[in-house]
């Protein structure tokens, strides 16, 4: 059997534009919080969870660690398009209507709704990237998508055990579900949404799939909405707070500055 040594890197592009609006990583982390606000209430005191979030999409940096990935995280990624090849090779002999539909496999390209800042990148949707549109980043404005999908895939590919887990938990207890609602709120083109379970290590169940439409997910599309209200007046909040605040000094070194002179004492080897 071979060993694999599974590396990858993301397109920096694609990192950058995230940070500019909410994606469904972003909404999982904050959620917890958001739905313990009352809408059209003062969000109050900030958790630290979300006070992590607003530094990180405000201030953060494109670091080394988002950029590269090894291991399972970019055995997972690597494996996606393999995964889009063996759901449709799966759904041709299908009766049903998701064997018309064919998908098409999205790496690092970013869908965001101007109105709402929301944003999801597909994993594979039954529009051709490449035939669609040229761009990494597309813009959907007034529900009126520049890339019109009927359908869409997020892909998972885990270890054995965690694929088999996945394999019996009832389909609406996986949290996972959570985004596809995001993708369907970024595109009401979408009719339904797959889990898509992959894992080319198990022969008899190494694929398996949750189907998802927009009645099923009406709860979690509306905890989304309140999350994205949530969001917006914690940045408002966290602004005016900030601003209240004295700088203490002028610092007389930046990061990059003190990284130069580490390196010049040899304090810092580079690889």
């Amino acid at each position: 059997m071979l060993n694999s040594n599974w590396q990858h890197a993301v397109a920096v592009e694609w990192l950058k534009e995230r940070k500019k609006y909410l994606t469904a990583t972003d909404i999982a982390d904050i959620m917890p919080s958001a739905l313990k606000w009352k809408a059209g209430q003062p969000v109050g005191y900030l958790p630290n969870a979300v006070i992590t979030k607003l530094t990180e999409k405000l201030y953060g940096e494109i670091t080394d660690d988002q950029i590269y990935s090894s291991g399972a995280a970019a055995r997972g990624h690597l494996l996606e398009p393999f995964a889009v090849d063996e759901f449709n090779y799966a759904s041709a002999s299908m009766t049903s209507s998701m064997s018309v539909n064919k998908f098409y496999h999205w790496d690092d390209m970013l869908i965001y709704n101007i109105s709402s800042g929301l944003s999801f990148s597909p994993d594979a949707l039954t529009a051709d990237p490449y035939i669609h549109c040229l761009m990494n980043v597309h813009a959907l404005e007034h529900n009126s998508p520049i890339v019109f999908s009927t359908a869409a895939l997020e892909i998972k590919c885990y270890s054995s055990g965690a694929h088999m887990q996945a394999l019996w938990t009832p389909k609406m207890k996986h949290k996972e579900r959570y985004q596809l609602a995001v993708a369907m709120e970024v595109m009401p083109s979408i009719c339904y949404g797959v889990l898509v379970f992959f894992n080319p290590k198990l022969e008899k169940h190494g694929l398996h799939c949750k189907i998802y439409t927009p009645a099923e997910l009406v709860k979690e599309r509306e905890d989304i909405r309140h999350t994205v209200k949530y969001w917006h007046e914690a940045v408002k909040a966290w602004k005016k707070h900030i601003e209240l605040i004295p700088r203490q000094c002028q610092p007389i070194n930046t990061e990059e500055v003190i990284i130069k002179r580490l390196i010049d004492e040899g304090k810092i080897i580079l690889s």
